[in-house]
This record gives structure tokens, sequence and C-alpha cells, in this order.
């Protein structure tokens, strides 16, 4: 696990300060968990102006532009891939990943802010990101009677109803549940906690 962003600038000399001890040694207990790495971005949102600094440094320190992995390395900490999955909270908007998004990750949105994330809801997060978001799409033209008129009838019952949608209240925005699953579907998973299985 590795935390980004410019939370030492924001945190010295607040309350705070203590969480980033906490941030370098859970970075380092961490550090040998080479398969998978998870980023948390915490003051993250000054990217152009700190990445605009490191290029300076660079400059000054090599007389020449730093490339794209160089820029990579020098924010996080170490070169980061391209990321695959972005957990957010709140509103549906993706950020805080300046140099390593693409456009094709995928996209989870927590109902709670995300500092409430579970062990158990991380792993239904990981479960359909790694699994049920990986299954092949089948051949419209060979779909059986019954998966057509499945797939008819939920386009139908959530005609005109848009994911992202919410309300204000007290000037906090809340999102509404929009989704409906017909009769059809059987035992299909119905909260944030239960997943399909792989191809179901």
């Amino acid at each position: 696990m590795r935390f980004y962003g410019d939370y030492d600038r924001y945190l010295k000399g607040t309350p705070g300060e203590e969480l980033i001890d906490l941030f370098d040694q859970l970075t380092h207990q961490t550090a040998g968990n080479n398969r998978c790495r998870l980023l948390f971005g915490v003051f993250g949102h000054d990217a152009a102006e700190t990445i605009g600094a490191i290029s300076v440094r660079y400059f000054q320190q090599h007389h020449r532009l730093p490339d794209k992995s160089t820029l990579v390395e020098r924010y996080y900490g170490e070169y980061i891939p391209p990321v695959s999955l972005f957990i957010g909270f709140d509103r549906f908007s993706a950020f805080d990943m300046p140099l390593v998004a693409t456009g094709s990750e995928d996209l989870y949105f927590t109902v709670s802010p995300s500092p409430y994330l579970t062990e158990r809801q991380l792993r239904c997060i990981l479960y359909d990101h790694l699994y049920a978001r990986r299954v092949k799409e089948p051949d419209y033209e060979t779909l059986p009677v019954e998966a057509i008129e499945r797939m008819r009838a939920f386009y139908k019952m959530n005609f005109e109803r848009t994911l992202g949608v919410g309300f204000v209240r007290d000037r906090f925005w809340y999102p509404l549940s929009q989704v409906d699953l017909p009769a059809n579907f059987g035992d299909a998973p119905n909260n944030e906690t239960e997943t399909a299985q792989p191809g179901a």
C-alpha cells in the first residue's frame, strides 16, 4: 500500500500531523507486497502544481525534461503502471489519479465516506473487479430467448433511470437508488455485500 498526494504539506503543523508517520509506516510494512498495489490519495488535488514543481527540479538537476515514467516515479514514490480500478466516494467522478488514469479503469463509489470502507466491502469490490467484470460478453445472436427476455425486462423496468443522480439535503448531496431487478432475475444479488458468481 502506498499513500500519495500533498499530505505532508497540508498535515504538517496540524493536529493530524501524526498521520504522516503512520502513512509512512504502513507503506514500509507493505513494501514487500509486489503482486498488487493499493494507492490511497490524500490531498492529491494539487497534482498539476506538484507535477510542475517535480519537472522543474528534475530539469535543474539533469538539464533535460523528465519523461512520463520518471514523473510517475517521482510523484508516487515508485513507478506505477496504469491503474485498473478506482474506488471513490459520493458523486460519480474519478479524480486524484494523475499520470496513471487511462479511462479504462473499473470505477466504484462507496455510499459512506472512504474511511468507513470495510474489509467485506473491499472484498466485494475486488471480486467484482477481478471476476465479475472479466466475464466475456456473449454473442447476442446466440443468446437464448430467456436471456434476451431477462435483459428486456431489466431495461424496461429501469427506463429513464440514471446511475449518478442524487438529491441535496442540508447542503449535502446524497445518491438515489436507481436500479430494480425484475422477478425473472431469480436469486440475483440485491446489496453491496453480495456478488454474482462468474458467468451467472
